[in-house]
């Protein structure tokens, strides 16, 4: 059986890919068990471009990246087999790229101020309900949004120091001017979204936080993580 490694078009990588792919060629064991921030250590690359490499090659991160390593040689006829092993892989994912200080920064912000908004539109609506139904359950004030000619109608007269949380799947242009609106008003922002936030959108946001899945069902996976933490979070830290 081919080793998938070796079917890799080395023409296509960059020297940064090409580094990555004979270190794990060489060392194949012990990558399919390395954390991520020990084979930067090791190869001096970024965080990014690791996972950047596994992309390339058809993996959504490193863990899966080391799972297909892992079973390459093992073949199964049954299709179930590998799907709670990648589920798995694609939750070590993203609880690898969680920033703890910006979720704690979040709950801090739902704590302190008001009015709190939630955006959702689309699939995105269902981990935005899920907070807002979960929220209001706590006693937690917050007021959710899945329309975006609503969001932009409150971005143009929202409170000052108010706290909104958007969840999308795109950080698309056409969010650019309620930004704007929501930074000259004084509106403290947070967007949590699946595709990576342009520069000139970031700007205008307190706590961006990228996903960094590439699937509309792995991304709300993703998402409804991020989500269930901060509310976790929210819950041990509630006043008595």
């Amino acid at each position: 059986m081919s080793d998938f490694l070796d079917t890799i078009d080395e023409n296509k990588l960059t020297y940064t890919d090409q580094t990555i792919l004979h270190y794990v060629q060489e060392n194949r064991q012990k990558v399919s068990w390395m954390k991520i921030s020990d084979l930067c250590n090791e190869l001096f690359v970024s965080n990014a471009s690791i996972v950047r490499f596994c992309q390339k090659l058809g993996c959504r991160g490193f863990s899966e990246f080391k799972l297909k390593l892992r079973s390459a040689n093992n073949v199964t006829n049954d299709p179930y087999a590998r799907i709670i092993p990648v589920m798995k892989a694609q939750l070590d994912d993203c609880l690898s790229t969680i920033n703890e200080n910006q979720l704690r920064q979040i709950v801090t912000y739902v704590k302190t101020c008001q009015p709190f908004y939630i955006y959702g539109r689309n699939i995105s609506s269902i981990p935005a309900q899920y907070m807002y139904d979960i929220l209001t359950t706590l006693d937690i004030p917050c007021i959710s949004i899945n329309w975006i000619d609503t969001l932009a109608s409150l971005s143009k007269t929202i409170p000052e120091n108010s706290f909104i949380l958007l969840l999308t799947e795109h950080a698309h242009p056409e969010y650019q001017n309620i930004l704007e609106n929501l930074h000259d008003r004084g509106a403290i922002v947070s967007w949590i979204c699946s595709s990576p936030i342009p520069n000139e959108l970031n700007k205008y946001i307190n706590i961006p936080i990228y996903t960094g899945q590439h699937d509309e069902v792995h991304n709300k996976l993703s998402t409804f993580l991020i989500i269930q933490i901060v509310i976790d979070l929210l819950t041990n830290t509630k006043a008595p």
